[in-house]
């Protein structure tokens, strides 16, 4: 890896600028040529007033202005033969020469904060140290904080290591940002030489005197605010920037409150044939390899975000006049730069455009970022930086001519600091050509900083590529590793065999041990054989119903037995059974018969069902008595694994409250999935808490009765009372609980409350139906240690679940629960907007594939078209699920929310439910 000299938190300012302009020999390309001529008068006074960069560094920073990531160190291999006296002279001239390098910041008695050169010497440190001290010395010595209200701003010291090779030199610079920028060092260096040279010949230096210092340029750029070119600078950047979106990065942490400088570099190589090309195609589309690398680095941002405005930071030398150009000091600015990404434009459209923007930007440098800030209204978040997170440079080390006797050492690991999120700094050198990205450890892991380098470089060589027509041709993914995906699934065996009804591992529970006990209600306990009869007896009742007729059965059916009797009872009857709730108003009830052609209600108390269609009432014990006792019961009715179970209502990705279909082969599937992952055996007591219209329900009626154990059931009243569940978890010894996280915070709130902690037998939870909560977990076994907690997700339009987690017991850092791996025969997919498949760490939509597809929308063919498609890559049919996810590196899935910005909390909850329940209360 080459040698890099500063940090990249510090930016690359100088370079940028020559860079930029290396297309053509005019300077003023990039700057106000009007501006640029205006003198600054030397005033040869000893203190003067911050300029703009300096207030903002000095007001964001302080009082934690002495934190190292203001500090720009350099570090230096001295030849062996180096004058070392001749070298020390040689710095403090330099020191002496700049005024700002040996000036303290003062506070006056108003606040304001005004620098004073105190025409002290430069101090350089002299350490002979081992190689085994040389890290830990190197290290504090970069990082040791300054006080800029006592001492200068710079640190010199001169290293004597011993080791295994002999003695070397060493000359660590660090500087204090406010005094220093990137573009200073090719004029430190260079002046440094000089006196150098001069002092180990015997003579002193001669160097041009200064016509001006830094303080001058600071006293004339805060009058030069309120000119008239300055007002056309405000409306040019108001107008560039109005209407601009932050840039949303998912993030593998979650954010601090306020904003952690603790950082890392991470270096990779750009391969020679890249930077090659890149020269080449700058020359032919008359930009600058800035403008080229810039442009690939907003497309990587557009993957990683999902935006299509893309507003990143630049550094901008901002050095007006002739005069600037030879002063050491902070002068740089920092310029939003703005790229709409258009998929349809051609890359030589994109790339021309990029550099325009560059152009123009540059052109308008000169306003101060605090200005640009307080206009655009930019609201101040301790944990963000304003207006932009994301910073991208460009340098090369043909930029700075060293001296032949020092060589530039890397401080990479040794100055480990964020200025932003992210800072991207490209390095096309001849011989060593990287890039390196700084980041955020608070916030980034290091595996997806490794994917994003890897998906630039992918970037790159497509955006160079002359077969790419358009910008949204740009894929991440090759088509060969797509049709591997549609290969390794398609080869794929089962893994267990789960083409059958519903309720027939039920039934044969039922036949194997019919007096084990299957449901535990308010009314006592019901065995597996009594259940069992109770449900023929309805399933033969209903078969005499004129009602039958339709495509569904609906039940609305309060909590207990006689609920479990109904909804098996429709099965064994061979009908599909719509689950209902008591909180939805009649007025959904009767939309939702509708739309499934529901003819017949099975309910607890009687309603308006319309009179198209027919009420049957059930008893609390599971007994219809509208409807004739049969002379003898049949069997059950025998259905094919691709009939429909069952049909559940959401509301819809679109939002529109609709209904699909569940096919009995899709829910055996994950109910066979889940109880495998959980262990559920014969003689668990699970406790069903939720909603008998939520698939959570579903789960535990079918995914219980099939694995032989016992439904613990709380009564309709006290069914949503966490008080109530307590109780009936410790008296019951329920060991299996699964709810939506929002009823189990309820729960573990309740237990928090209570001033001894209850003894219970809960050894398993499972959480769907919406996102875990970070901490929720280890609450969780706070109050039922060891406990196994896992969390399932999906879409209603799955069969019930189709995303499974065990989440872990320890310390959750991501922003939340992940969302976990696909389950058994069922594929999980992310794609793009093209619907392209898409790499870890890049966010897009969740498309579902396998047996986790429902069969459609009922009764709403637009709707269904538009959701379940085919997908010819892929070679199967998905679900569109409308979630906003990404994979993470280790395979698992990370939910970020949804594409629409809607999320639920536990369920879908209507206008009307909600004035339904009112009522209720």
């Amino acid at each position: 890896m080459k040698e890099i000299m500063v940090s990249s938190h510090a930016g690359l300012f100088w370079n940028n600028e020559k860079l930029l302009n290396r297309r053509s020999t005019d300077y003023r390309l990039a700057l106000d040529p009007a501006e640029g001529a205006q003198p600054i008068v030397a005033l040869g006074r000893r203190d003067y007033p911050l300029s703009w960069p300096q207030m903002r560094l000095w007001y964001s920073g302080h009082p934690d202005c002495d934190d190292a990531l203001n500090h720009v160190p350099m570090l230096f291999r001295l030849d062996e033969r180096t004058n070392i006296t001749a070298l020390c002279r040689g710095m403090q001239a330099v020191v002496a020469r700049h005024s700002c390098l040996n000036s303290v910041f003062e506070t006056a008695e108003r606040g304001q904060v005004r620098t004073r050169s105190t025409g002290v010497a430069l101090e350089v440190t002299e350490r002979v140290l081992s190689d085994e001290e040389w890290d830990a010395c190197l290290c504090q010595d970069v990082n040791a904080p300054f006080d800029p209200a006592t001492t200068p701003p710079v640190r010199a010291v001169i290293y004597r290591r011993s080791g295994v090779d002999g003695v070397r030199y060493y000359l660590l610079l660090v500087f204090h940002h406010l005094v220093f920028d990137d573009a200073s060092r090719a004029i430190l260096l260079n002046e440094l030489e000089h006196c150098y040279q001069a002092y180990r010949r015997g003579e002193e230096p001669a160097l041009a005197p200064l016509s001006l210092q830094y303080g001058d340029y600071a006293v004339w750029q805060r009058g030069l605010l309120g000119s008239a070119s300055m007002q056309a600078r405000r409306a040019w950047w108001w107008e560039r920037l109005k209407g601009w979106q932050p840039l949303t990065l998912p993030l593998d942490f979650r954010r601090p409150a306020r904003f952690e400088h603790r950082g890392v570099n991470y270096a990779f190589s750009l391969p020679p044939e890249l930077t090659a090309r890149v020269v080449q195609v700058a020359r032919r589309e008359c930009i600058t390899p800035f403008a080229l690398y810039l442009a690939g680095f907003n497309l990587l941002l557009a993957a990683f975000s999902g935006q299509r405005d893309i507003l990143v930071g630049t550094p901008a030398a901002n050095r007006p006049s002739p005069q600037t150009r030879q002063l050491i000091g902070f002068f740089a600015n920092t310029l939003p730069l703005r790229s709409r990404i258009d998929d349809d434009v051609s890359p030589s459209v994109y790339l021309r455009t990029v550099f325009k923007s560059l152009l123009q930007a540059r052109r308008h440098q000169q306003l101060p970022l605090e200005q640009l800030l307080e206009m655009l209204s930019v609201p101040r978040d301790p944990s963000v930086h304003p207006l932009f997170q994301v910073m991208f440079t460009l340098t090369s080390a043909q930029d700075v001519k060293m001296p032949e006797w020092m060589n530039a050492e890397c401080l990479l690991e040794y100055h480990q600091v964020a200025e932003r999120d992210l800072t991207f700094s490209v390095m096309p050198d001849d011989a060593y050509p990287c890039a390196v990205i700084n980041y955020a450890t608070a916030l980034f892991a290091p595996d997806t900083i490794a994917c994003l380098a890897d998906y630039y470089l992918r970037i790159m060589h497509q955006l160079l590529d002359e077969k790419t027509r358009r910008i949204g041709d740009i894929t991440l993914i090759p088509a060969q590793a797509i049709a591997d995906m549609r290969t390794s699934w398609q080869d794929r065996p089962y893994a267990y065999e789960f083409e059958r009804p519903i309720w027939c591992d039920f039934v044969t529970q039922a036949q194997h041990a019919p007096q084990a006990i299957a449901v535990i209600d308010e009314l006592g306990e019901l065995s597996y054989g009594d259940l069992y009869r109770a449900a023929l007896t309805l399933a033969a009742q209903l078969r005499t119903s004129a009602a039958m007729d339709g495509e569904a059965i609906a039940v609305l059916v309060d909590k207990g037995r006689a609920q479990v009797i109904a909804i098996l009872g429709c099965s064994l009857a061979g009908m599909a059974f719509l689950p209902m709730d008591n909180t939805w108003s009649e007025i959904r009830r009767r939309d939702a018969m509708r739309q499934v052609n529901a003819r017949l209600v099975i309910s607890s108390h009687p309603w308006s069902v319309g009179a198209e269609n027919t009420l049957v009432m059930i008893s609390p014990q599971g007994q219809v008595a509208a409807l004739p006792e049969p002379e003898h019961i049949p069997g059950p009715v025998k259905c094919a694994p691709d009939d429909p179970a069952y049909m559940i209502f959401s509301t819809d990705a679109t939002g529109v409250i609709t209904g699909v279909a569940v096919e009995h082969r899709s829910a055996v599937n994950s109910i066979i999935d889940v109880l495998g992952k959980m262990s559920v055996k014969a003689g668990e007591r699970g406790f069903a808490v939720s909603a008998l219209s939520s698939g959570i329900s579903i789960f535990a009626i079918f995914g219980l009765l099939s694995a032989g154990g016992t439904l613990i059931m709380p009564g309709e009243k006290t069914g949503y009372q966490p008080d109530a569940w307590l109780h009936l978890i410790i008296r019951h010894r329920v060991s299996f609980w699964s709810s939506s996280p929002t009823a189990m915070t309820q729960l573990t709130e309740h237990i928090e409350s209570q001033p001894v902690q209850p003894a219970c037998a809960l050894s398993k939870v499972m959480l769907a139906g919406e996102a875990v909560a970070a901490g929720l977990p280890a609450r969780i076994r706070d109050w039922a240690p060891g406990c196994r907690v896992a969390s399932v997700g999906g879409a209603p339009e799955g069969a019930a679940w189709s995303i499974y987690y065990e989440i872990p017991d320890a310390p959750i850092d991501r922003p939340g629960v992940p969302y976990g791996i696909p389950m058994c025969h069922q594929r999980l997919y992310v794609l793009d907007r093209c619907q392209r498949p898409l790499p870890a760490g890049l966010p897009g939509e969740l498309y579902i594939g396998g047996e986790g597809v429902a069969r459609c929308y009922l009764n709403n063919p637009a709707l269904s078209d538009a959701r379940f498609i085919w997908h010819d890559a892929l070679g199967e049919r998905l679900f569109r699920t409308g979630e906003r996810v990404r994979w993470l590196p280790d395979g698992q899935l990370e939910r970020l929310g949804r594409m629409d910005g809607r999320e639920k909390n536990g369920g879908d909850v209507e206008l009307p439910d909600m004035e339904h329940s009112v009522q209720l209360v």
